[in-house]
């Protein structure tokens, strides 16, 4: 499992088998090519619903609104979080 806070405050849990998704490396790979509409499909898969959703609640509250720059780093610093605990 994968635990940890984003620098907004963002607290997460991510099961181990989410991390072991082919679609979700589809998704993270079409990112990294320029293809920004994959990081809904990616925060999806790594947070689930629930999760996804309280990620948006959590931008609202903090910052006002959930700006696309802000969901895109929560994304990253969680991928950080993971690469953190296969490394």
């Amino acid at each position: 499992m994968v635990e940890g806070i984003t620098s907004s405050g963002f607290a997460f849990k991510l099961e181990d088998e989410v991390l072991d998704d082919y679609e979700l490396l589809e998704a993270l790979v079409d990112i990294d090519g320029g293809n920004a509409s994959k990081v809904v499909l990616a925060l999806r898969s790594l947070l689930g619903e629930e999760q996804y959703e309280a990620a948006k609640i959590h931008l609202k509250k903090t910052v006002g609104k959930t700006k696309t720059t802000d969901m895109v780093k929560i994304l990253m610093e969680i991928i950080e979080a993971a690469k953190g605990k296969n490394s």
